[in-house]
């Protein structure tokens, strides 16, 4: 993920952090909390607070651009079987893809569950509440 300062955001699941590094590639520093221990992806948002998923607690996190830890939302407890990634629509809704139900899973910014979006071969795709 690139920043609007051009920062270039990554994932870095083996060591527990997300690293942040110029557009050239060379490290600018880190962003580590104990309670990240398997981060697959990350964004950020219209705030300019970085949004990540961690696999191993089943949540995202929320961060502020100086690596302080602002919230995390639980919501694939019961929600979502599995997924890694997840993106943010124009108002920052929060869409994840459960890859073993083939359901794009859409909360709100404060992980409430909004709606499903299901796809079946036999009937098509669906939304539902």
């Amino acid at each position: 993920t690139v920043t609007t300062d051009r920062s270039v955001l990554v994932a870095d699941c083996h060591n527990n952090r997300i690293a942040v590094m110029n557009t050239d590639l060379k490290h600018k520093r880190y962003i580590t909390h104990q309670t990240m221990t398997s981060p697959v992806d990350v964004k950020v948002n219209n705030n300019k607070l970085y949004v990540l998923s961690d696999e191993d607690n089943e949540c995202l996190h929320v961060f502020s651009l100086t690596g302080e830890k602002i919230r995390s939302l639980i919501i694939c407890n019961n929600q979502v079987s599995n997924y890694y990634s997840f993106c943010l629509d124009k108002k920052q809704n929060i869409l994840m893809a459960d890859y073993r139900t083939y359901n794009i899973k859409v909360f709100s910014q404060e992980g409430a569950l909004l709606h499903t979006l299901e796809y079946r071969e036999d009937r098509g795709n669906t939304i539902r509440p």
